[in-house]
């Protein structure tokens, strides 16, 4: 009896610690307008100090060939509006595992916006910002943590930009990423 128990414990433990393929969807786009501005200057100064963590995945590299963004009406919508900018529109997939100790660090480094973003899965889809948005009026910095959950559509404010994420299970014909086994 002890046996059967042991085995199925090992099981599930085996099962809860494998990798998920799933779709990213992310958004990210800038207010426009000027009186935002002294909201942000609020938030605290950027400090250039951080660095990217070494593991991490250019995310201007991630291949998202066949991979169509389920925020496009979204995406549609935001462009057409004149008070915002869109700074990054990207869908991937990646797998990703259900393990506190293994974190998905992308970073992103164009004109508009440097630093990195960070994925876990334990439980829940942890997110964590630790961007530095660049404009006309200086750079400001976008650090937040939130817990996602699958297909919700979360939305990350800042009085400088939005940040609209989405996390669904990926179809399985798809090239996905490979886990980096951090």
């Amino acid at each position: 009896m002890k046996k059967i128990i042991i085995s199925i414990l090992l099981t599930i433990t085996s099962i809860s610690a494998l990798a998920i393929p799933y779709q990213i969807n992310i958004l990210i786009f800038e207010h426009l307008l000027s009186k935002n501005i002294t909201l942000a200057h609020a938030y605290n100064k950027p400090n250039f100090n951080i660095t990217v963590p070494k593991n991490s995945i250019d995310l201007s590299a991630v291949p998202t060939t066949g991979i169509t963004s389920q925020l496009t009406d979204i995406t549609n919508k935001i462009s057409q509006h004149p008070d915002y900018k869109i700074i990054l529109n990207k869908a991937w997939q990646q797998e990703i595992v259900d393990d506190s100790s293994t974190t998905y660090n992308f970073q992103i480094n164009n004109k508009e916006l440097s630093r990195f973003i960070s994925l876990n899965k334990y439980n829940y889809i942890n997110f964590k910002t630790n961007l530095v948005l660049h404009t006309k009026y200086g750079d400001f910095t976008i650090k937040q943590s939130r817990r996602l959950k699958e297909n919700e559509l979360n939305y990350i404010d800042n009085p400088l930009c939005g940040i609209l994420i989405q996390i669904n299970q990926a179809p399985t014909n798809h090239t996905q990423l490979p886990n980096p086994g951090v």
